[in-house]
């Protein structure tokens, strides 16, 4: 059995460990999973996202922990098993992420304990039952703890998940922020959302689904459908770290196909560039010849992903299309 070990963010250099050997590869595109295909073809088992909902949880609230796992065909999706985890003090990429305390050293953080190890159901739950002044504490420095993390926007720790198949297994990392105090109204971090997603057939756009055909070895125009209002406006602080108030988030669509090739695996908007929101949402797909594709139909999956860790996918996050006969 092959193991893989990602992490869940934007551009990251994530440790890929395969067959017990730990390699170091940089991701330039948002996803989880390496793959020898171009990154954006869904060809092995993968894990496209990891979500907490609520995205940052406050003292007393238990954040909702879920995955988005591709299984190539013909896998059972209800096959795959999942084991969670978190860990409040994690080591470099290039390790492991390795845990760096131990379950003993939590109950110093105050709050009851909370085991390492969240279950092996497809989704888990993550309780902030921690102080707040020793979280702070803790990120001022003391003594028997790793060094001190950067708690501007929460208390960061790592959450794990692997997921397993007959013939495969793959690990996704990413980080989760604990946060200090309840946040203010306006500042209330909440997941994005898509609201669906569109192909341009015949210069009219149609909601994509298994009744669009889109032609092989042609460049066939999509869009997601996405509110403006999901890049919220929050106090945080700007790039270089200095406090700012009423930042726009930047958002990023990262987009995976089973067939053929996209123009760009990863979109994004930025309210500081001169970039129109609507670039943030299109795209073009170019499904293979039914040499290299035999298959009739494709899946596309799209994710959207905030500067804040917020995660989102359509409610069936698969959209599956019809595709014509090569040319």
């Amino acid at each position: 059995m092959k193991h893989r070990l990602v992490a869940c963010t934007p551009a990251v250099a994530v440790a890929v460990a395969v067959k017990g050997a730990l390699l170091l590869a940089t991701i330039a595109v948002a996803g989880c999973g390496p793959d020898f295909a171009p990154y954006d073809r869904l060809t092995s088992l993968r894990i496209l996202a990891v979500k907490s909902e609520p995205v940052a949880p406050a003292p007393g609230d238990t954040t909702t922990l879920s995955a988005l796992v591709y299984t190539p065909p013909p896998a059972d999706p209800a096959a795959v098993s999942y084991q969670w985890s978190w860990c409040p003090f994690v080591g470099t990429a290039s390790a492991g992420y390795p845990c760096l305390i131990t379950e003993d050293q939590i109950p110093t953080m105050g709050g009851v304990p909370v085991p390492f190890d969240l279950g092996t159901n497809a989704t888990a739950t993550l309780p902030h039952n921690f102080d707040p002044q020793l979280l702070m504490a803790i990120c001022d420095g003391m003594p028997g703890f790793p060094p001190p993390p950067d708690c501007r926007e929460g208390f960061p720790v790592m959450v794990r998940v692997t997921v397993r198949t007959d013939s495969d297994e793959v690990t996704a990392v990413r980080p989760l922020k604990l946060l200090l105090a309840a946040p203010s109204a306006e500042n209330v971090n909440t997941n994005p959302t898509i609201d669906g997603l569109l192909a341009t057939v015949a210069g009219e756009d149609k909601p994509l689904d298994s009744m669009v055909e889109l032609l092989r070895r042609a460049d066939n125009p999509i869009k997601a459908v996405v509110k403006p209002e999901m890049a919220q406006t929050y106090d945080g602080f700007d790039d270089e770290g200095n406090p700012a108030p009423m930042i726009r988030e930047r958002l990023y669509l990262s987009w995976f196909v089973e067939s053929g090739d996209l123009k760009f695996p990863r979109t994004s908007f930025n309210s500081t560039t001169t970039t129109p929101f609507e670039e943030l949402l299109k795209n073009t797909w170019r499904p293979a010849t039914t040499k290299d594709y035999p298959q009739h139909t494709a899946t596309l999956y799209v994710i959207l992903r905030d500067s804040r860790d917020g995660v989102g996918w359509l409610p069936m996050p698969g959209t599956t299309v019809t595709l014509g006969a090569a040319p």
